[in-house]
């Protein structure tokens, strides 16, 4: 008697992961994984409810990936090293960076959890500690939309011939260049505050209604 292979709720979501990793978030659907897994679909719903729950599983172990890419100390620069966890995943995982920054996009809570974590960073970081809030807050703006930037670069296949080492050395120059403005830059008017504070409070683009909808 041949014994039926049992898969478990891990083995399911590391299926889907692969799916997006390799063709994208659109081509994630129950029929897709079951051809990874080499079963019928059945491994999926016995081990999750439908295709939503595990669409948001599988999210969320790509945020959890995304999160150890980012935490990963390499130059001694905790900064710095965040902006090129951000970019090392995109070279390692373009689809998922696009599917989580573009199409899926993070949970609004993990986001701001995100973006407070970097804020802790940054504090923490003894180039940045002596600065105000307020211009820490505009150093991580820049930063945010250089690295995001140039990870769409890279994900788009636009980003030229830049190697790894290319690629972290713009970071650390653009990196450095930013926070030596700010070091050095004269108290701002009352009115460049009320401007930028603006640009930092813009809400979020909405969302696509059913970008996170799956075939079964």
């Amino acid at each position: 008697m041949v014994r039926t292979q049992v898969f478990n709720p891990e083995d399911v979501v590391q299926a889907g992961f692969d799916v997006v990793d390799a063709e994208g978030w659109d081509q994630l659907s129950a029929r897709r994984v079951a051809e990874v897994l080499g079963s019928s679909t059945a491994p999926v719903y016995s081990n999750f409810r439908n295709m939503s729950e595990l669409a948001a599983a599988v999210v969320q172990e790509a945020i959890r990936r995304f999160m150890a890419k980012t935490s990963n100390p390499q130059s001694g620069n905790r900064f710095l090293d965040f902006g090129w966890g951000v970019l090392d995943y995109a070279l390692a995982h373009p689809r998922w960076y696009d599917a989580l920054f573009r199409e899926v996009q993070l949970p609004d809570d993990q986001y701001r959890q995100l973006v407070a974590g970097m804020a802790r960073i940054m504090a923490a970081t003894p180039e940045l500690s002596v600065l105000p809030e307020f211009e820490r807050q505009l150093v991580l703006k820049k930063m945010t939309i250089f690295t995001h930037g140039l990870a769409s670069e890279i994900c788009t296949g636009h980003a030229g011939p830049l190697n790894r080492e290319g690629m972290r050395l713009l970071l650390e120059e653009v990196g450095h260049a930013v926070m030596d403005d700010a070091l050095k830059r004269p108290p701002r008017s009352v009115r460049e505050m009320e401007m930028l504070d603006t640009c930092q409070n813009c809400c979020p683009a909405e969302r696509e209604p059913g970008k996170e909808e799956h075939h079964e």
